[in-house]
């Protein structure tokens, strides 16, 4: 989520400048915990196949939508990679 400083996060919530520049996204509709593992897997093989490097600015998952009552997210799974 991109906020305006300052801003005071709950424990467990990073705050963290970004960048911008390039990534690799994938997009997925999410219906149980355990997918979220599989699709940044997913993302990440891509990135090997495809023959990016990735390099060390923060990785990020962008909510589009999520239901609190089924927690169903639609979500796009990011990695910076090297211009």
């Amino acid at each position: 989520m991109l906020i305006e400083k300052p801003t005071v996060t709950p424990p467990g919530v990073e705050l963290t400048d970004f960048e911008g520049g390039k990534y690799a996204c994938i997009r997925k509709t999410i219906t149980e915990k355990s997918q979220y593992g599989e699709a940044w897997e997913e993302l990440l093989a891509q990135v090997v196949e495809q023959q990016f490097e990735t390099d060390d600015r923060p990785c990020f998952e962008l909510y589009h939508s999520y239901d609190v009552e089924t927690h169903v997210a639609d979500i796009s799974i990011c990695t910076a990679i090297k211009a």
